[in-house]
């Protein structure tokens, strides 16, 4: 599923977007969901060519230490 014009409009970067640019982006979307816990992309993965943007919920950024100590970065 695509995202809609109006999603996008309401994300921050793309907030000075005009109708046209924001329908030549939308193009390009995708919109995948997680369910709750699941990772999205692990440190040291090949980083992919796509920007993600958060339309609801949660993300949490953690770093694990090799020790195994996981550290909250972000929230």
């Amino acid at each position: 599923m695509k995202a809609n014009v109006e999603q996008l409009a309401k994300i921050g970067i793309f907030t000075s977007l005009n109708q046209t640019e924001l329908e030549r982006l939308q193009e390009h979307t995708a919109i995948r969901s997680y369910r709750q816990g699941e990772v999205v992309m692990y440190e040291g993965d090949r980083i992919p060519e796509k920007l993600y943007t958060l339309l609801s919920g949660s993300l949490r950024v953690a770093k694990t230490a090799a020790a195994g100590k996981e550290t909250i970065l972000r929230t």
